[in-house]
């Protein structure tokens, strides 16, 4: 409970600063172990580990 004393930008700095990046390794790790078995599955789970390691990888910027 203690996360309600803190601000809602801290919280959400550290989402992205820690969580999503320890949810890259674990699915990462989970997905490279599954691959031997199931290759589709192992492999989609490789890929949302990328994108939580990196969420703006890959995207092209919009030019106005």
């Amino acid at each position: 409970m203690i996360w309600a004393f803190f601000s809602r930008r801290l919280r959400t700095w550290a989402l992205f600063a820690v969580l999503l990046p320890l949810l890259g390794r674990v699915l990462g790790a989970v997905g490279r172990r599954v691959e031997r078995r199931n290759p589709s599955l192992g492999g989609a789970l490789v890929k949302a580990a990328d994108y939580a390691r990196h969420p703006t990888a890959g995207r092209r910027r919009r030019r106005f």
